[in-house]
């Protein structure tokens, strides 16, 4: 279980940034502007909210690392990541 307490945080962040870069003038703003044009249900977890974003991005992140958790982990660590984004932006 203490791997939650090493993932929730690392795949809050790396959403979060991820988030950021896709803003207009950022440096992948193109993908930004490419996802406006998508429908809402596709929009959302590929880079317009941040929370939405955990999840796909979470993945990502970890397989970047190498690191694939077992299948619980992953139900406790992503609702966490969320978490710790809405602290951080409250």
């Amino acid at each position: 279980m203490i791997e939650v307490l090493i993932l929730a945080p690392i795949i809050a962040t790396f959403a979060k940034g991820m988030w950021y870069t896709f803003g207009e003038g950022e440096v992948f703003g193109f993908w930004g502007t490419f996802i406006q044009k998508l429908p809402t249900w596709a929009k959302k977890p590929l880079g317009e909210c941040p929370r939405c974003m955990c999840g796909l991005y979470g993945v990502i992140a970890l397989a970047w690392m190498f690191f694939v958790p077992a299948p619980y982990v992953w139900a406790i660590a992503i609702p966490c990541a969320i978490g710790i984004q809405e602290m951080i932006d409250r």
